[in-house]
């Protein structure tokens, strides 16, 4: 199931499963990789955008009624998703975009997206820029994910169509976005990533262990447990399972 965590620096996230593990790692990496003033345009400058401040002085952020979430990928760029295939065109005072965003966690309980595009003509790849999107606005949600053991994570294709977007509400400047992206969203994304997986990971090692303890043969009265084969094979799943949460607390610590 998935669920809204208040985590310690008031931020919202939302991660399927049981949602101890993920505190402790989330948490962890916050000591880790503290957050960075993203925005440098000027010292006079607000670092947060105007759409977050007013989420904040409202107490919305701090009291975990804010969520926002990422819209890295695109249709264009698939799992390749530091360089965008969108870009933000400079228009009237303001940017505008129009992009194919695809698996946007918790797109339906988000009330803002973290978003990238290719800077105006940018002569790189990554010369992105990272933005806040509000919901509306020529933002929508279009579709849903039907994903095996994923389909709680509500990852769904957003459609941004003449999104404008004012220059108040850019995380960097213009072009200069890779570098935040790898500094300071990527370490999070993959704790956050890491913690889910293994979470499922656990749940269907759990979820074997009953189906092999009550399912057997009824002409024998054997249960599936009793066999070597599926004993040993239960065993390799825990001994990876915890392999991998091994290396996230020691990642996180």
């Amino acid at each position: 199931m998935t669920r809204m965590l208040e985590m310690k620096r008031g931020t919202a996230i939302c991660l399927p499963g049981d949602p101890s593990d993920q505190i402790y790692f989330l948490r962890a990496a916050s000591s880790r990789f503290p957050p960075a003033r993203l925005n440098a345009r000027s010292s006079s400058h607000s670092c947060t955008p105007r759409y977050l401040r007013r989420a904040r002085r409202g107490g919305r952020l701090t009291g975990g009624e804010h969520l926002t979430t990422l819209a890295f990928s695109e249709v264009g760029s698939r799992s390749h998703f530091w360089p965008p295939v969108s870009s933000l065109i400079p228009r009237d005072g303001c940017f505008e975009t129009s992009a194919r965003k695809a698996w946007v966690t918790s797109t339906n309980h988000a009330d803002s997206h973290v978003a990238s595009a290719q800077a105006h003509d940018a002569s790189s790849i990554f010369e992105t820029t990272l933005y806040i999107a509000c919901r509306g606005g020529g933002i929508a949600v279009n579709g849903g994910f039907d994903g095996l053991g994923l389909r709680e994570n509500d990852s769904a294709p957003v459609v941004f169509e003449n999104a404008r977007i004012p220059e108040s509400d850019l995380l960097t400047l213009p072009g200069e976005g890779a570098r935040d992206m790898l500094r300071v969203v990527f370490p999070w994304f993959c704790m956050g990533t890491a913690a889910m997986a293994n979470g499922l990971c656990r749940a269907a090692g759990a979820f074997t262990a009953d189906h092999l303890q009550e399912a057997g043969y009824e002409r024998t009265g054997q249960k599936l447990r009793d066999l070597p084969t599926l004993r040993a094979r239960l065993a390799e799943m825990s001994v990876r399972t915890e392999q991998s949460r091994a290396l996230l607390v020691r990642m996180a610590a």
